[in-house]
């Protein structure tokens, strides 16, 4: 008998019914232990001697006493429960609070100290800048603007002038730099104002890492800095929106419509506009 033609088979291929697929039940755990699964040779505790307790006590927690083990609860039912993230959170803050804590105390060099230790600036006199600032044409001011050409810390300078509303350098350069005590928003005395920029002794930047040294000099701001070297490297922010250097969160001014917001945490630097990481 001739086969029959391709377009027949094909038909009669095509009118076929399909088959239902038969979907696939999930398997009690203890029918994977009993060996009527796949999974029974795999599974750890399929030669435990535990498969009648789990088929009498289906979803209990079972003792499992193995050879030269000790005893354990095992439920085949749950997962093993984990400690909560929550639970754990305080304890990871407070190490790091100690940590943080121990760094800034680590990288302190008495900065504050130093500066209650030495006498009055006395006009004539040799100084040198206990923190970074920024000159414009001969002139800053103390609301600290961050524009123009920088002066280095540890620059010397003699004091030529100081009264009630300015406080005048030279530098080494011979140029003179007439600092204006706006005090409505330094919140400062110009005498106090000469006492925190005017040190006796060179300030010791080179007890930090040379990275952070040469962040300092350069009037540059790291994340991971201490109190003490922000205002090394920035000098200090006007006191009409950071009332005391205790605050956790320090407002700069760029220029005068540009400000710069800093942040700190357990005395340390984390974040801030326009710092580096």
């Amino acid at each position: 008998m001739a086969p029959a033609p391709a377009h027949v088979r094909r038909d009669s291929f095509q009118n076929k019914r399909p088959r239902p697929r038969r979907l696939r039940q999930p398997q009690p755990i203890a029918d994977r232990l009993s060996g009527r699964g796949r999974l029974a040779p795999h599974f750890p505790f399929a030669k435990a001697g535990i498969l009648d307790e789990i088929h009498e006590n289906p979803g209990q927690p079972v003792v499992v006493q193995a050879a030269g083990r000790k005893r354990r609860n095992f439920n085949p039912e749950l997962p093993p429960a984990m400690p909560s993230p929550s639970r754990c959170l305080p304890s990871i803050l407070a190490a790091l609070c100690v940590v943080a804590s121990a760094a800034t105390a680590a990288d302190s060099i008495g900065y504050f100290d130093a500066i209650a230790s030495d006498p009055a600036p006395i006009v004539g006199q040799q100084y040198y800048t206990r923190h970074c600032f920024m000159f414009e044409k001969g002139a800053a001011e103390t609301t600290n603007y961050w524009r123009g050409s920088l002066v280095p810390i540890n620059t010397q300078v003699m004091l030529v002038a100081l009264d009630g509303k300015k406080v005048v350098v030279r530098l080494p350069s011979g140029e003179t730099v007439t600092i204006e005590n706006i005090e409505k928003f330094s919140r400062r005395s110009t005498s106090m104002i000469a006492h925190n920029l005017l040190a006796t002794q060179p300030v010791p930047i080179g007890s930090f890492n040379d990275a952070t040294a040469s962040a300092i000099k350069s009037g540059i701001l790291k994340m991971g800095m201490t109190k003490e070297q922000v205002i090394m490297a920035r000098g200090y922010p006007p006191g009409h929106k950071t009332p005391s250097l205790d605050f956790d969160t320090w407002t700069y001014w760029s220029s005068r419509f540009v400000t710069q917001s800093l942040v700190f945490s357990n005395g340390v630097l984390v974040r801030g506009r326009d710092v580096l990481p």
